[in-house]
């Protein structure tokens, strides 16, 4: 059964969100965008998911919640006496869907501390992929384009390098911003790590110069699930629009 976003499901979807058991359909374009961190929460946690994309999505805007990709659709298998019933619920928007994982997947912390902590370096992680992500991108001038990726490496980069290696390393430089556990934060910090290494190569993060970003940007690629997830087609194809965006933002020089 079909449970739309605007359905009167409230009381089922209650019972069975904190169930890890799903199975998920992230539907979205064939790149990373605003469905990156919902997907590494995906695999990084080692849920069974799979990455599907319109097949005309002309006609299929109408359909969805907000007219606007992605969708998650979670599957859940409940019991009605003797019979098993699938249950399919559908949940729109890039922060909902990753809010919902990270809640279902415990990357939130175990206290209300740990959970404000984590969502601040969220939000200061956050601000940096805003930048190069969703503002850079809509310049049309490319000269004003330029100076802005420039002041992006020269300026914003090296502050959020300064500050998250610092807490990194007050943690202990364990590879977590919260005690030995994979959080949220660490989600996201590795999409930066992932934007600086392709802009500067190793001249901003490496593992001499911050040891502590260095350590969290080889645990999570370590996770098995999510080895086994780079490994696929999808996840290749993927990260090769990936490229051809970063290289579109670095200098002409540089290409």
């Amino acid at each position: 059964m079909l449970h739309k976003f605007d359905s009167n499901s409230e009381a089922v979807f209650n019972k069975v969100s904190q169930r890890q058991d799903s199975t998920f359909k992230l539907l979205y374009f064939p790149i990373h965008g605003v469905a990156y961190a919902s997907r590494l929460i995906l695999a990084t946690t080692g849920a069974k998911f799979e990455s599907a994309s319109p097949t005309n999505w002309v006609e299929q805007k109408a359909t969805t919640p907000f007219g606007v990709l992605p969708v998650l659709y979670e599957t859940v298998t409940t019991k009605e006496g003797d019979s098993e019933v699938q249950e399919v619920f559908e949940i729109p928007e890039s922060e909902a869907i990753e809010r919902y994982l990270a809640r279902k997947f415990q990357l939130l912390g175990q206290t209300p501390w740990e959970e404000m902590k984590i969502n601040a370096f969220v939000s200061s992680t956050k601000s940096l992929t805003f930048l190069a992500f969703s503002r850079i991108p809509t310049v049309k001038d490319t000269v004003q384009k330029q100076e802005m990726v420039q002041d992006m490496v020269n300026k914003s980069v090296p502050a959020w390098v300064q500050s998250h290696e610092r807490y990194l390393v007050a943690n202990g430089t364990n590879g977590h911003y919260i005690g030995d556990k994979l959080t949220l934060a660490d989600i996201r910090a590795l999409i930066v790590i992932e934007l600086v290494l392709a802009l500067t190569e190793d001249r901003v993060i490496s593992q001499e110069k911050t040891p502590a970003i260095w350590k969290l940007w080889e645990g999570v690629r370590a996770i098995p699930s999510f080895v086994a997830w780079r490994n696929t087609d999808s996840y290749k194809q993927f990260d090769a629009g990936y490229q051809t965006f970063v290289k579109g933002l670095l200098p002409l020089k540089e290409q």
